[in-house]
């Protein structure tokens, strides 16, 4: 496995001066689950010629996977490396490389009808990282019907064709810089002829063996007009693929346990579309932790809501919840999970509001949906932070100017008076004004 080495190039490939590698940087806009990726290396046992890796790192490279065609004989190899799109010729295979809407698009040309209708992929990864099936609507309904028909419920879902047939790979953790946990996104693969005509192919995972396999129809293949392009695209953004957009539910997440002590910071939340919702932080007994907050969230990015002025404290090893309401058009984002959850429960028919408990769940499901929590030590000022009046302490001019002191939701004030007032306290403060006193209590 190769070790991340300070990519710096964002959304475009290029080359590592004097290497058989090259680096690119792609994930979510803001740049905070950014996932570095390399393609190639040098094997020493083929004279250190080019090699097909592709590996990927994210956090700081605690998460990473790695995908290889092994079955490469390296007895040649001819590169050509042209407005930002890679292409390699090794023995008779052409390998290409490209990025297109923020996603690695990567295939092996196929010059001419190969002896087999399957191409095999080693994959390494890290110890925790999961691969999620992206069913069909269809067979998901079957699974969690939600008291929907399938017309009702297929009215209410997105799901693209790219990803049906595709693999959702998430990580351990879903909270902080790790946002939801989602590491990257295997896309269904496509195969194009010379003549544009195209075939959705399949992937067929073997954890145990660690193998990633493309199965290609044979009858197609037999027919096509060679050479074959083919489409291997991997996304690295972390909002899920799928979306849905119900008014009359609301939902609780089931994250990881707190890994440190702490407080809550913000509250993250992706609509499927542009549009007002609601979010609020609960506890592992349904009672809830924050206020509730109304945003309005940009459509399939995620949106964020400060809740640090609250003061929640977060202890290590306690479930928190993030749950949210939408309003009609506003939807949300996730991906289907065929185990390990459940992922968050739902309460149907309810009002538009996150009230204090959270009501009985009517069902439990295995989406993992766009929504987490940061949370993180406590900010300590040594000594008076002098700010604006929102900040967390404000020292202002006589008449408006209470020394605010801010604690949870509730806002104290000191008042500042003339030393010779006869309610001034020998406490003095020396302003620009002149020298000031802390009013007495009384």
């Amino acid at each position: 496995m190769v070790k991340n080495r300070s990519i710096r190039n964002i959304g475009s490939i290029e080359k590592e001066p004097g290497k058989s590698e090259y680096t690119v940087q792609l994930g979510d806009a803001d740049g905070i689950a950014n996932a570095s990726i390399r393609i190639g290396g040098e094997d020493s046992s083929v004279g250190n010629k080019f090699v097909p890796n592709v590996n990927v790192l994210k956090w700081n490279d605690e998460c990473w996977l790695n995908i290889n065609h092994q079955e490469t004989v390296v007895t040649s190899e001819k590169e050509s490396f042209i407005d930002g799109e890679l292409a390699l010729t090794i023995g008779e295979l052409v390998y290409r490389y490209s990025v297109e809407n923020g996603r690695l698009k990567y295939g092996i040309d196929l010059l001419s009808r190969p002896a087999t209708n399957v191409l095999e992929f080693d994959l390494d990864f890290s110890e925790g990282l999961e691969f999620g099936y992206q069913n069909t609507l269809e067979d998901e309904w079957k699974k969690e019907p939600r008291g929907l028909s399938l017309k009702e419920y297929l009215a209410t879902r997105d799901r693209s064709d790219d990803t049906i047939g595709s693999y959702a790979v998430y990580w351990r953790k879903a909270h902080n810089q790790y946002r939801t946990g989602k590491f990257c996104h295997i896309y269904r693969p496509k195969l194009t002829d010379a003549e544009g005509n195209s075939c959705w192919a399949e992937w067929e995972l073997d954890l145990e063996h660690k193998k990633l396999r493309l199965i290609m129809d044979g009858d197609w293949l037999d027919n096509a007009v060679y050479p074959i392009d083919p489409d291997y695209t991997i996304g690295y953004a972390s909002v899920g693929s799928s979306s849905w957009d119900t008014d009359d539910q609301i939902y609780m997440k089931t994250d990881p346990t707190a890994e440190e002590d702490g407080v809550a910071k913000t509250l993250h939340y992706a609509p499927k579309n542009t549009g007002e919702y609601k979010v609020a932080l609960y506890a592992d007994d349904k009672s809830r932790l924050s206020n509730e907050y109304t945003d309005t969230g940009t459509g399939g990015v995620f949106d964020s809501v400060d809740i640090s002025g609250e003061s929640i404290t977060i202890t290590q090893g306690v479930d928190y919840h993030p749950a949210f309401a939408i309003e009609q058009g506003t939807g949300g984002r996730y991906d289907g999970w065929a185990a390990g959850g459940p992922f968050y429960c739902w309460t149907n028919g309810a009002s538009y509001e996150m009230p204090d408990p959270f009501p009985s769940c009517n069902d439990e499901s295995n989406y993992r949906v766009s929504c987490y929590l940061t949370y993180g030590t406590v900010d300590y000022y040594h000594g008076l932070k002098v700010q604006g009046e929102a900040a967390e302490l404000a020292l202002c001019d006589v008449g408006t100017n209470p020394l605010r002191i801010r604690k949870g939701a509730t806002t104290y004030g000191i008042e500042l008076v003339e030393t010779a007032d006869g309610n001034a306290s020998r406490v003095r403060i020396k302003l620009a004004a002149g020298v000031k006193s802390l009013r007495k209590y009384t």
